[in-house]
C-alpha cells in the first residue's frame, strides 16, 4: 500500500493561487515531514516506473458541504482537486 498526499487538492491550490502561500504545517497535506509531493498521475507513474503493478487507486476525501456542492455542480470534473490523499494498492509482478 502506498499513501500519498494530493498536492493538487484545493486546500493547497487556493491559498497558493490567491495569497501566494505555501505553508508547511504540523500535519496534513503540507506536513513538514513530507519530502515529495504528488498528484494522482505522478504517484501512479512513479509506482509503475518502479516496476510495481497498480492494483487499485482510491481517492480519500472528506467532502464538506461546499465541496460536495462544487463536485455536483461540476459533474465531478474537479474530482482530482478534492481528495486529500490517494491510497494505491500495488503488487510486484511475478
Amino acid at each position: 500500500m502506498i499513501s500519498v498526499p494530493n498536492v493538487r487538492c484545493l486546500k493547497v491550490r487556493l491559498p497558493l493561487l490567491f495569497r501566494g502561500e505555501w505553508r508547511n504545517c504540523e500535519d496534513g497535506i503540507l506536513d513538514r515531514t513530507h519530502l515529495r509531493f504528488f498528484t494522482r498521475e505522478s504517484a501512479l507513474t512513479q509506482a509503475a516506473d518502479s516496476g510495481l503493478r497498480i492494483e487499485r487507486c482510491i481517492a480519500h476525501q472528506r467532502l464538506g458541504t461546499r465541496l460536495e456542492k462544487l463536485h455536483r455542480w461540476t459533474l465531478g470534473r474537479l474530482s482530482d482537486f478534492t481528495p486529500l490523499q490517494y491510497l494505491i494498492a500495488v503488487s510486484r509482478p511475478p
